[in-house]
């Protein structure tokens, strides 16, 4: 976790979010430029909305299954 000078945004690394979602960090990189995160030379900056926007995708694997309702 980095924070910005005089500012009070965070900046966390790609290892830090790897560890909070369960992931690896190539895969991080995967989804940040399938996000289209900004970058910083070869730095991605993973802010909170985008910390966020990670942990809020969709993991399941496969066909959704068909609502009992129907």
């Amino acid at each position: 976790m980095v924070s910005l000078y005089k500012s009070n945004e965070v900046l966390y690394m790609p290892s830090e979010v790897a560890e909070i979602l369960g992931c690896t960090v190539p895969h991080v990189s995967r989804l940040c430029t399938k996000l289209d995160v900004p970058r910083f030379g070869k730095f991605f900056l993973i802010n909170e909305a985008v910390l966020e926007e990670l942990k809020s995708r969709n993991t399941k694997r496969g066909r959704p299954k068909k609502d009992a309702e129907e």
